[in-house]
């Protein structure tokens, strides 16, 4: 019986997997959280971590977000969100990886334009 490690970072990247899978396949079942995950993506976002081993997480919490952006259901807890996270994805606007940046822009232009 062999014991399988992970470090936090592999836990991590599970879960912003899993959660991506949800919000695509089954948004429902997590609409009623949306309230407390779309702060919790955006300390995600911006972590202090810059290290490039950050960056698949980073663009899987930009996933999430866009995913929740266009969560219908959950349309009256995203609208309350918007403006903070519009303002959280500007401030990420200068990362120094490319990838990010353009991830940052693109999940942006998405919420910017919510109504």
């Amino acid at each position: 019986s062999e014991m399988i490690s992970f470090k936090p970072t592999d836990v991590l990247s599970i879960i912003l997997a899993a959660l991506t899978k949800i919000l695509t396949i089954s948004p429902g079942y997590v609409t009623k959280f949306i309230g407390v995950i779309i702060p919790s993506l955006l300390l995600l976002s911006s972590s202090a971590e810059s290290s490039g081993m950050y960056i698949p997480k980073q663009l899987l919490v930009f996933q999430c977000l866009e995913t929740i952006a266009k969560h219908t259901q959950a349309r009256n807890s995203v609208l309350r969100e918007k403006d903070q996270v519009v303002a959280v994805l500007s401030a990420l606007a200068d990362h120094p990886s490319m990838i990010i940046r353009n991830a940052v822009v693109q999940v942006r232009n998405v919420w910017y334009t919510l109504a």
